[in-house]
C-alpha cells in the first residue's frame, strides 16, 4: 500500500510544527537563565546553561524590562525614591541577568556559536536601552 505524497507531506509537517511547539515551551520551563536558581545566593547553574538558552533569556528580560519601565512611567503618584529609583534598580532584573552571565561566558570561553549570539543580541540590548534613556515620560518631574 502506498501512502500518497501530498499526505506524507502533510503529516511531516504537522509533526516539526508540534516539535517546535513544544522545544520553545521546553526552552521557557527548562532555561537555567530564566528559572530561579535553588543555589546560595541564586548563582547561576553555569554548567547547565548552553548556547540556546541565552537568546529566549533575552527576549524574555527585554519584554519583563518594558513592562518594568512602563509601569514607572504611567506611575500617577508623585515620583518619591522609592517608586522611581528603586522601582528603576528593580527592573530588567532577568535581562541584566542574562547579560552579566552572557558576558562573563563569552570573555572567559568564547566559541563560534556565542559570538553568533552575541551579534545578535548586542542590538537587541542596546536597542531597549535606547528604549528606557530615550524615554521623555520616564524623565518627567
Amino acid at each position: 500500500m502506498k501512502i500518497p505524497l501530498i499526505i506524507l507531506l502533510l503529516f511531516v509537517s504537522i509533526s516539526l510544527i508540534l516539535i517546535s511547539c513544544n522545544q520553545q515551551t521546553e526552552t521557557y520551563t527548562t532555561n537555567p537563565l530564566i528559572s530561579e536558581n535553588n543555589t546560595p545566593f541564586n548563582v547561576p547553574l553555569f554548567e547547565k546553561i548552553m548556547a540556546k538558552h541565552y537568546i529566549p533569556a533575552f527576549e524574555k528580560g527585554i519584554e519583563e524590562g518594558r513592562m518594568d519601565i512602563e509601569q514607572i512611567v504611567s506611575n500617577n503618584e508623585n515620583p518619591t525614591f522609592a517608586n522611581t529609583v528603586e522601582a528603576y534598580d528593580r527592573a530588567s532584573k532577568l535581562l541584566f541577568k542574562a547579560m552579566m552571565v552572557f558576558t562573563a561566558q563569552a570573555s572567559a570561553n568564547t566559541d563560534d556559536s556565542l559570538m553568533a549570539i552575541q551579534m545578535k543580541i548586542s542590538p537587541m540590548f542596546a536597542g531597549f536601552m535606547d528604549e528606557v534613556l530615550l524615554n521623555g515620560d520616564f524623565f518627567k518631574g
